[in-house]
């Protein structure tokens, strides 16, 4: 046993068994005593036990405490400790009852009957018993909040408050206490008690902005809108740079169509510096959805104001980086993301941001270098890993791309959203490497994920076609692939090309032709040149070949075959 739950054990038997009453019908001399001390032997051992969490066999100890003494309270107590924690809720209830019956002064006794009765929704009884414990036993009056909470179960809104005027009776006004019996009231639907008890709670503590706020909102929101604004005006007058009133006030004026007034205090907010950031934020955040578009627009020109008056605010610069980003600016949604990560290094939706925006930009190097920075705060996220494996692959680094993007599989491995993009990826790497083995596996996996993921249907079908093999799966796959997406030139040529491989040229032919009619790639216009001089139109194949060098993305051998009015292959 540890030393703490040694002492715990300690504690508990001290609390329970060495406060309980001597019992009624006492044997006498050395045999009573032999049977006490056999008594608290068995105790003991049940608590050893029940410490180190052997509950079977705590349960026999005090059932044989029990059999010697059937007036020790604390076995009754730990007995029905057991029983309510294995949900025995009967026998729980009528040990701790027995418990009570003995020991009428143990706090710990009245607690665990009242659970018992609230585990059984007898929330009647748990009143009663906690009633009880407050009479019984000394300086037991915070079991007032349980006996509260019963009563708003119970939806006995009058008892709830009654109930909390007691506590504030023993305890003294708070602001959460006056709060909850302001709910009660408004439950009951007596608003002027509601409002009452907030002007209680102001008379003695005048000073308290959190309440006038309150008590503003309180008539907002039950139709007292006039009301509310004189209050907020008084509240101003007394908290000018409050920036909560402020905002109440303001969107108070938004409801009732004021939009000068409205104007008058998103201004104010804006073009105080002491109004706290967080108003600020909100304020932000409101702005960005209002189905106003003028309305909506300001709110990055406010936004801009707010990270000047505080530049070390990270939730601003993030903020007005989604802004940027709503409008397209990117450039200037990256410049604040990477602000706000340099203040607070630990967000890791902030990282998320900056990265994916980093993409975006086709900012490879940042995007390597924010997700090394990410890791060393969130090491276990494979969507980092995965972040950063790309921008090696698309920096063309495989061998690189490859080692962050196993550990990317490695840890989201039970993620199926993630790995199908690891995977994916992967056998784009391995292809590239030459591991050709790997690369079918990653593209297999990928596909046991999604068996209609575009990507990997186009990708793997067109890398087996130059390699020229499985050629019959590959063009299962662009089959698939172009069924679903009959005009998109790329899928196409892939079936196209897959086609090639397989001598089907005339084929090959007709797809073709309804690609190149949708676009104006040269990669696509040098393989419809090529089928062409296989069905033997060699001066329209030198047509293509001549369209698609203009265009570029084209093999090193358009040139040759230019010159040449050949084939290379």
């Amino acid at each position: 046993m540890t030393i703490l739950r040694f002492f715990i054990s300690c504690l508990l038997l001290i609390c329970l068994y060495g406060c309980q009453k001597t019992p009624k019908k006492s044997l006498s001399g050395i045999a009573a005593k032999s049977q006490q001390q056999m008594a608290e032997t068995n105790f003991s051992e049940g608590m050893k036990q029940f410490v180190i969490e052997n509950y079977p066999e705590a349960k026999s100890w005090f059932e044989k405490t029990l059999a010697i003494d059937g007036n020790a309270a604390a076995a009754h107590y730990m007995l029905g400790k057991i029983y309510l924690q294995s949900q025995k809720l009967p026998d729980a209830l009528e040990h701790t009852k027995a418990a009570v019956k003995i020991e009428t002064k143990n706090r710990y006794y009245y607690q665990q009957l009242a659970q018992i009765y609230e585990r059984q929704h007898n929330l009647k009884e748990a009143i009663a018993t906690y009633k009880r414990l407050i009479a019984e036993v000394a300086n037991s009056e915070e079991f007032y909040y349980e006996m509260a909470t019963d009563y708003i179960y119970l939806q006995n809104f009058e008892e709830a408050a009654k109930t909390y005027s007691k506590i504030e009776q023993v305890f003294g006004k708070t602001i959460e206490l006056t709060r909850q019996k302001q709910q009660l009231h408004l439950k009951m639907n007596k608003l002027e008690m509601a409002i009452d008890e907030g002007n209680a709670y102001l008379k003695e503590y005048p000073d308290e902005l959190d309440m006038k706020i309150t008590q503003a909102e309180i008539l907002y929101s039950n139709n007292k809108g006039d009301e509310a604004i004189k209050y907020l005006e008084t509240v101003i007058a007394q908290h000018p740079t409050s920036g909560e009133a402020r905002l109440l006030l303001m969107s108070i004026y938004k409801a009732k169509g004021e939009q000068a007034k409205f104007q008058l205090q998103l201004d104010y907010i804006f073009s105080s510096p002491e109004v706290a950031p967080d108003t600020k934020l909100i304020v932000l955040q409101e702005l960005a959805t209002d189905p106003n578009d003028e309305t909506r627009k300001s709110a990055t020109k406010y936004g801009q104001i707010a990270v000047r008056q505080h530049p070390q605010d990270a939730k601003l610069h993030e903020a007005l980086g989604d802004l940027l980003n709503v409008e397209k600016k990117g450039e200037e949604a990256w410049v604040q993301y990477n602000l706000a990560s340099k203040i607070v290094q630990n967000d890791f939706n902030l990282w998320i941001k900056l990265i994916q925006t980093d993409a975006m930009l086709n900012k490879l190097d940042s995007m390597i270098v924010h997700a090394e920075k990410a890791i060393t705060y969130f090491p276990n996220q494979g969507i980092l890993w995965l972040f950063g494996g790309t921008a090696y692959q698309l920096k063309k680094q495989a061998e690189k791309a490859i080692e962050w993007l196993e550990e990317a599989k490695r840890l989201a491995a039970n993620n199926d959203n993630i790995s199908l993009e690891i995977n994916s990826r992967l056998g784009d790497c391995y292809q590239e490497n030459k591991q050709y083995k790997k690369s079918d596996q990653a593209y297999d996996e990928a596909l046991k994920i999604d068996n209609n993921y575009d990507y990997v249907l186009n990708n793997y079908s067109y890398y087996l076609s130059l390699r020229k093999e499985r050629l019959e799966v590959a063009k299962q796959m662009s089959e698939k692939l172009i069924k679903r997406h009959p005009y998109e030139s790329n899928y196409l040529d892939t079936h196209a090309w897959v086609l090639y491989m397989l001598k089907d040229y005339q084929a090959a032919k007709k797809i073709l032709e309804v690609a190149v009619a949708n676009s104006s790639n040269g990669t696509i216009l040098e393989h419809y040149g090529d089928v062409l001089y296989q069905l033997g139109d060699t001066l329209l194949a030198v047509e293509q070949w001549i369209k698609a060098k203009k265009l570029g993305e084209t093999t090193d051998l358009i040139d040759k075959k230019i010159i040449d009015q050949k084939l290379y292959e």
